[in-house]
């Protein structure tokens, strides 16, 4: 009898021992690694400027092509000019007759013979004629669009002897001394520790395994309304190569600021849905096991860096044993898995 009840005692032993095997667990290690963020944008010239007419006209000339490199001062386009000439004629009579109106009052009224209201009536006519050249002089001016600077033309939007409106955009210029510039978007915990003046890597597709370096030069204070992302301005340091706008790139933002991130082995990742997972730790107290839900910040191929979620005091549970990841599926089949905190006792 007491050798049946000794086997018996045997057997249940080791079913407990195969039920409930040790768990290996390790303390939580903070990352000493340089966290770089990731994005891509396209290159544009940091300041690109729409030129336009002042006035509506019939384009004349057209001396432009896209990509075509000019020098300031350089013509670019220009309205057929007969009716705007015209114009600044006759501003230009009107002006020189009420010079005459005006001398030959002064005169009269200086002898008597014509009242002060006709001479202030003639004053006033000659100011309008004086304005109304003024402003014929303006549109002849801008009846003509000359390069603001050295630079590139990126786009023209019209051709020549087309029917054009005032301010509609002509040529889309860059002048070639503002320099370089990529346009990307941050998600909000990765713009958080982002500045103006960190270094950034970037390569370019048109120049594939070549790196550019570059420097953090704008931020928003926003979020942009349609994306939700945080837009940089990253200032390109590097001018020996043809850059044009519209360069697809590929950015690394390396920020001064590091976020503060544990690492743990790939292997204690019980399960994972995008940027949340969920691991194993031990509570020191009780001994038990408790699942935590973490965000995740990046991974690589054996460990995962956690942003936010775990116990730092607590030791990570190692290698997820096959009765943890059984309870754990159990308990998220039934719904019973709670966010932060779920006991899973007998380990």
């Amino acid at each position: 009898m007491n050798k049946l009840l000794l086997l018996i005692s045997l057997i249940t032993s080791s079913a407990v021992a195969i039920a409930n095997p040790p768990v290996e667990t390790q303390p939580v290690e903070t990352s000493t690694n340089a966290i770089s963020f990731y994005s891509s944008g396209l290159v544009k010239n940091k300041a690109q400027s729409r030129l336009s007419f002042k006035t509506s006209g019939i384009v004349e000339q057209l001396t432009i092509e896209d990509g075509q490199h000019v020098s300031k001062g350089d013509l670019l386009a220009q309205l057929d000019l007969s009716e705007i000439i015209a114009q600044k004629r006759q501003a230009q009579a009107d002006v020189k007759q009420s010079n005459l109106d005006v001398q030959r009052l002064e005169k009269l009224v200086s002898q008597r013979v014509a009242p002060k209201e006709k001479l202030d009536n003639a004053l006033i006519r000659q100011d309008k004629a004086r304005a109304a050249l003024n402003i014929a002089e303006f549109n002849l001016k801008h009846s003509q669009i000359k390069a603001p600077a050295d630079g590139i033309i990126i786009k023209k939007n019209i051709e020549k002897d087309e029917l054009v409106s005032p301010g509609q955009t002509i040529i889309v210029f860059s002048p070639n001394n503002q320099g370089w510039v990529v346009k990307a978007g941050l998600i909000d915990r990765e713009a958080v520790y982002v500045n103006i003046g960190d270094k950034t890597t970037i390569e370019l597709d048109a120049y594939p395994g070549r790196q550019i370096t570059g420097v953090v030069s704008e931020m928003a204070a926003q979020a942009n309304q349609n994306t939700g992302l945080f837009e940089i301005e990253v200032r390109l340091e590097d001018q020996q190569l043809r850059l044009m706008s519209g360069l697809y790139a590929h950015i690394n933002v390396h920020p001064v600021q590091q976020p503060v991130l544990y690492r743990i082995p790939t292997s204690s990742l019980i399960s994972a849905n995008g940027k949340t997972g969920t691991v194993a730790q031990m509570n020191p107290i009780s001994r038990n096991i408790e699942f935590k839900t973490v965000k995740m910040h990046s991974l690589n191929t054996d460990s995962v860096f956690i942003a936010a979620g775990l116990n730092s005091e607590w030791p990570i549970v190692l290698g997820t044993p096959y009765n943890l990841r059984a309870q754990f599926a159990e308990r998220s089949n039934t719904g019973h898995i709670e966010a932060v905190s779920s006991t899973v006792s007998g380990l």
